[in-house]
């Protein structure tokens, strides 16, 4: 029985020095997890207080270019709530690329530490969001005039977004108002040069996408003459007509057609049919068979001015009194009335007519007038009734021609240089008793 019982103990302390050890080895891997647990949390706190947020190129808040993150340290960069970490395509060349699809990108960007233990993203974070757009913008086709007279006008499109118009790669400063789900656009129009006019537009978005048109059309200015007729009245019958119009082309005068150079005078013929107002029409037609009319106003006067005779001094006697004359005009003239002594042997008498012709012979008395009188206004004229009794006397006296009448010569001449001679006679006598036997004062028209 002893026996048995120092065998149970000796068993015993065999048992327990078994089960120390387990123990102690136990305690030994508790120790050593303890320490690497302490050293990483020191090392995870340590990584975890440096980690920054490195400088991420972005891209812009709109575009149409591929949506690339890059950076020359690790991140990640959250996506739309989808985690994207940065590839390394270089030593220095971290980017994070996504798909191209268009829509809104909302993003959170992190630096990134990896390691065979952590993987650990920076508490300093940068958010943002990027409209992507890759559509060209929707833009309604212009609609342009064929053709265009003036400089500057205007056109209207519409478009599903904002864009930027440009006109053969000049931009156009142009009017947007919103209009059920689209914007309209008023845009200028303005042409330099004459001819065909080729148009080159392009739309782009504020992201960067462009479409384009192209269109043509023509600018001419409308057809313009100035045609003159200097001057306006005119007692010819056919006269000139100066024109000038701001283009070649072709003028229709009377029926009958004139070539016309641009910018300078050119000068047709008129015919003047109608005594009094001719209205005559020009027709300019440029080489776009554009037309223009201008009608002229011509007066064609060939109507001398007439006398209406108010006063006529009658029969006299030889060196008594004055000889005299009153008339108006039918129009604005000038005159000229000439008192001189006639007598018919004057114009029949032989001898007379060899003396007149020698001019060896004065006549005594008369006188001339010349002055310009107003339509309507009476004038009166006289001068003194001194004409000699002879008066054409040959040398040896025996040749005396007296006058038996004071001719009165008017003319009546316009500013067109119309003219119309009256002549009057006035009887003289050498005696009170012959006066009933002479003639009374007549005017005629010569």
């Amino acid at each position: 029985m002893k026996k048995r019982k120092f065998k149970n103990l000796i068993n015993y302390f065999r048992g327990s020095r078994k089960n120390n050890s387990i123990l102690l080895f136990l305690a030994c891997i508790l120790f050593v997890t303890a320490v690497g647990f302490v050293s990483l949390s020191i090392h995870y706190y340590s990584i975890t207080k440096n980690l920054s947020l490195p400088e991420i190129i972005t891209p812009s808040e709109i575009t149409n270019d591929k949506i690339t993150f890059e950076s020359n340290k690790p991140f990640v960069a959250k996506i739309n709530s989808k985690k994207h970490f940065a590839d390394k395509i270089a030593d220095d060349k971290f980017i994070v690329d996504i798909e191209e699809n268009s829509g809104i990108y909302n993003y959170e960007l992190y630096g990134h530490h990896k390691s065979k233990v952590f993987d650990i993203l920076s508490k300093e974070t940068s958010k943002g969001e990027i409209l992507a757009d890759y559509e060209e913008p929707e833009v309604s086709k212009i609609e342009l005039k064929k053709m265009y007279n003036l400089p500057k006008e205007d056109f209207t499109i519409s478009s599903n977004e904002e864009i930027i118009i440009e006109q053969n790669n000049k931009e156009l400063q142009c009017q947007s108002t919103p209009a059920s789900n689209i914007l309209e656009y008023n845009c200028p129009l303005e042409f330099e040069k004459e001819g065909e006019i080729n148009l080159n537009y392009s739309f782009k978005d504020t992201a960067g996408n462009i479409t384009s048109q192209e269109i043509s059309t023509i600018y001419t200015p409308s057809p313009e003459i100035s045609c003159n007729v200097i001057p306006s009245i005119t007692k010819e019958s056919t006269i000139e007509v100066e024109c000038t119009p701001n283009k070649e082309g072709l003028v229709t005068i009377e029926e009958k057609e004139f070539d016309i150079n641009a910018n300078s005078q050119n000068t047709f013929p008129i015919n003047l049919v109608e005594e009094g107002e001719n209205n005559i029409n020009i027709v300019f037609t440029d080489t776009y068979d554009l037309k223009t009319e201008q009608n002229l106003k011509i007066i064609k006067d060939t109507t001398a001015p007439s006398a209406e005779f108010t006063f006529l001094d009658d029969k006299k006697e030889f060196q008594t009194g004055t000889i005299g004359i009153g008339f108006k005009t039918s129009e604005n003239a000038n005159i000229k009335v000439n008192f001189y002594p006639i007598n018919n042997f004057f114009e029949t008498d032989e001898l007379a007519q060899q003396i007149l012709n020698s001019g060896n012979f004065v006549y005594e008395g008369g006188q001339t007038f010349e002055q310009s009188i107003v339509a309507g206004e009476e004038v009166n004229l006289s001068t003194p009734n001194n004409f000699a009794l002879c008066q054409i006397l040959t040398a040896n006296n025996k040749n005396c021609f007296s006058p038996g009448v004071v001719g009165i010569d008017i003319n009546l001449t316009d500013e067109l240089g119309n003219s119309r001679n009256y002549l009057c006679n006035n009887w003289l006598t050498s005696s009170t008793a012959q006066l009933d036997g002479l003639e009374s004062t007549t005017c005629q028209e010569k």
